[in-house]
């Protein structure tokens, strides 16, 4: 088991921010994601991420999310 650190940008109306969450991921998924994150809305696991970051950033009060990179 791997710690990633991912880091989003989030957006409301005339508002945005910068956020990360450092994530336990499986040894495969975390590779795939360090090594790929150039092309990270083609990996396996974009959809899962993509839910996860737009929650957290609900969570926040803004209205979008977006994967900017991530690091071990």
């Amino acid at each position: 088991m791997k710690r990633v650190c991912v880091w989003y940008h989030m957006e409301k109306p005339g508002e945005d921010a910068e956020s990360c969450i450092t994530l336990p991921m499986e040894d495969l998924t975390a590779e795939d994601l360090l090594e790929q994150q150039e092309a990270f809305w083609g990996l396996d696991h974009y959809g899962e991420l993509r839910r996860l970051l737009v929650c957290l950033a609900q969570l926040q009060g803004y209205d979008a999310a977006e994967f900017v990179k991530a690091e071990e």
